[in-house]
Order: C-alpha cells, then sequence, then structure tokens
C-alpha cells in the first residue's frame, strides 16, 4: 500500500477522525471495509477512484474544522490541510504513472 496513504490514515487516527482500518476504508476511501487490508496485504496501490474520494472528504473536512467556531476543532484543519496536499500528490503521481 502507498506510503501517503498509510501516513494519512495514522494522521487521521490520531486527529480521532478514523478509528479503524474498516472505517477509514469506507468513511474516508468509498469502498468496502476491506478494502485497505486488500492494499495491504497485496501490495497495490489505491485506485483514483479512492483517492479522488479521499482528498474530496479531506478538503470537505479541512473547510469544516476550519470555520468552526470552537477552537480546538479550529487546530485540528492545520493538521488536515497537510493531509489534503499529501493526498493530492499521491493522486497526481498515480495518475502520471498510469
Amino acid at each position: 500500500m502507498s506510503e501517503h496513504i498509510e501516513q494519512i490514515y495514522q494522521e487521521l487516527k490520531k486527529l480521532g477522525l478514523t478509528d479503524s482500518l474498516a472505517d477509514f476504508s469506507i468513511r474516508w476511501l468509498g469502498k468496502s471495509s476491506r478494502y485497505v487490508p486488500m492494499l495491504r496485504s497485496s501490495g497495490r496501490e489505491p485506485s483514483l477512484d479512492a483517492l479522488g474520494r479521499l482528498a474530496a472528504h479531506l478538503k470537505y473536512s479541512h473547510e469544516y474544522h476550519k470555520s468552526h467556531r470552537q477552537g480546538e476543532l479550529r487546530l485540528k484543519a492545520d493538521g488536515i490541510y497537510i493531509l489534503v496536499r499529501r493526498c493530492w500528490t499521491e493522486f497526481y503521481e498515480t495518475a502520471m504513472k498510469r
């Protein structure tokens, strides 16, 4: 599995925005609960569809947290923005390989 996706999963987990690979696969990638474990075990790269969905969900989450009144949630926006950039980098690199 891609190093970028693994890092994004770990950071989302630290931020409290996902709690398991199944949750990450379903809510963030728009795939089945076994998608990320399959990528890990097979060594395959995520699909462009999954990367696009992840980028869109991260962007939405960033905007939500950035505009929230509570300072604690606004602080998460900075961490999420870094993930948005990583995800778009992964999307671009993957698209250029195919």
